[in-house]
């Protein structure tokens, strides 16, 4: 992807550049609404067992970040379509790899975080914080692209010394894995209790009467 929006491929730099705008317009909005939904889903079904699914996912994945367990995640092998740049006009293909990129569902995830932050999502059931979260992921999809945007910088050269540094990356997904564990076991919502109506007098206001 980090090849496609380039000077070469887009015919300019400033058509490259609005390529790049478009790219991170679509990626960011395709992301924070996949993020809201997903607040509004766990927000819909309760918290409970959506908090627990998400504190075992982000144990999983930081084991297998790690190397201690081996499993496949699931996912889409396929990138966005290739065929887009020929036809389309830049406008839309920028737009629409953007989006795809976004969602993150519809294509490939080389660590498990996503699914992770999906589980958490699920189980905060909180739209706003749903879609600022993956908002950011939106960003950090765009901020790969912009780094052979530098000038001098070889697109192919970025991939190459992306992927002699996955055993790093790893590692370090691992740790914020393990520490996403913590924070959603320690979240308010995991200590919740819901006081029901009527067991007490909270909600009779002679209780509170002065006098």
């Amino acid at each position: 992807m980090v090849e496609t929006i380039t000077p070469a491929v887009c015919g300019t730099r400033k058509r490259q550049l609005l390529a790049l705008g478009l790219f991170a317009l679509g990626a960011v909005a395709s992301a924070a609404a996949l993020g809201a939904v997903l607040g509004l889903v766990g927000a819909a079904i309760g918290t409970g067992a959506a908090l627990v699914a998400a504190v075992v996912l982000a144990v999983l994945g930081a084991l297998r970040e790690a190397g201690v367990v081996r499993f496949r995640i699931p996912q889409s092998r396929r990138q966005v379509p290739e065929r887009w740049r020929a036809e389309l006009p830049l406008p839309l293909w920028s737009t629409g790899y953007g989006a795809g990129l976004g969602l993150g569902v519809l294509t490939y995830q080389p660590v498990a975080t996503f699914w992770v932050a999906c589980a958490a999502a699920l189980a905060l059931g909180r739209p706003l914080a749903g879609t600022v979260a993956f908002a950011l992921y939106g960003v950090g999809r765009t901020i790969v692209l912009l780094l052979p945007a530098r000038r001098g910088a070889d697109p192919a050269t970025i991939v190459e010394r992306l992927a002699g540094r996955r055993r790093t990356v790893l590692r370090a997904n691992a740790i914020a894995l393990g520490v996403c564990a913590c924070l959603l076991a320690a979240s308010p919502v995991a200590g919740a209790r819901v006081m029901p109506l009527g067991s007490g007098n909270h909600m009779d206001p002679s209780a509170h009467a002065s006098g």
